[in-house]
C-alpha cells in the first residue's frame, strides 16, 4: 500500500486535484478490500512530516 501511494504522490505532484481523485479511487478499493485500516495509516504517515528532520529546516537554522 505504501508503494502505492508514494507512486501516486509522485505521479500527481503537481496536480492537487488529481491527486485527490487517485486517494479517492484508492479508498473505494481499499474498502472493497477490507485495506480502509492500512490505507488510513499509510495516509497519516504520508500527511505527518516533521519540518525539524527536513534537510531545509537545519540548513535555515544555521543561516540565523
Amino acid at each position: 500500500m505504501r508503494q502505492i501511494l508514494n507512486r501516486i504522490q509522485q505521479l500527481t505532484q503537481n496536480n492537487e486535484s488529481q491527486y485527490r481523485d487517485c486517494l479517492l479511487m484508492l479508498e473505494v478499493l481499499s474498502e472493497n478490500r477490507d485495506l480502509t485500516h492500512i490505507l488510513k495509516e499509510e495516509e497519516e504517515m504520508l500527511s505527518a512530516i516533521k519540518l525539524e528532520d527536513l534537510a531545509s529546516y537545519e540548513i535555515e537554522l544555521r543561516k540565523e
